[in-house]
């Protein structure tokens, strides 16, 4: 896993149309905050509904963001590793380049 800083991370999930936050997750919306320098300061919120229950994962600029084969790694505020996967819209009008006819 290589290391990157917490800015980098932070611009990634910011730009994310939306993320998938390991297995257990599923489909879901970061609710991004911004960051401080301070190392409790609570940047990124993942929520997620699963068998009617709400769950809810944090992390704070204590991250320690990697990327690993196009994931990214963060350590929540449990101190639990997360992979996520970040997902970003295309707009197929732009994109029509590639023979696709509208």
């Amino acid at each position: 896993m290589s290391p990157i800083p917490l800015e980098t991370a932070f611009e990634i999930i910011d730009n994310a149309t939306a993320v998938i936050c390991g297995p257990e997750c599923g489909l879901t919306y970061a609710e991004v905050d911004h960051l401080n320098g301070e190392p409790d300061n609570e940047w990124l919120r993942l929520a997620w509904s699963s068998d009617k229950r709400d769950f809810a994962v944090k992390f704070n600029e204590r991250a320690n963001p990697r990327i690993h084969k196009g994931r990214l790694f963060l350590i929540d505020t449990e101190g639990d590793d997360n992979e996520i996967t970040v997902l970003r819209a295309v707009d197929l009008k732009e994109s029509n380049n590639h023979g696709i006819e509208e």
